[in-house]
């Protein structure tokens, strides 16, 4: 937290959000205005959690679950068998940021 404390000047409550949050193993939703480096600042974090998966999204008005997820595996459609390569995507990440949620297509 020292850290990023140091780094995000004025950002202390938020970073002490995040940081219960990871610890808690809970959500944490920041409400701030553009511009505010929301992005920068969960990313800082992430990447000192040590051998943690780490998976960043923008959603927009045309964001499908795909990029969440991935698409269904076409070879193993093939056989009757509905899969999804997670591999680098939400499932498979111990800590994520979603960044404008609430613009986020109806899907």
């Amino acid at each position: 937290m020292n850290e990023l404390n140091k780094q995000f000047a004025v950002r202390e409550e938020a970073i002490e959000g995040l940081v219960i949050a990871l610890i808690d193993q809970e959500h944490e939703l920041l409400i701030e205005p553009p511009e505010i480096r929301k992005s920068t600042l969960v990313t800082e974090l992430a990447y000192r959690v040590n051998g943690a998966n780490y998976f960043q999204c923008l959603l927009i008005r045309f964001s499908t679950p795909e990029e969440l997820f991935d698409p269904t595996s076409l070879q193993t459609l093939v056989r009757g068998v509905y899969k999804r390569n997670t591999s680098g995507k939400l499932p498979e990440a111990h800590t994520s940021f979603s960044d404008e949620i609430f613009k986020e297509s109806p899907s």
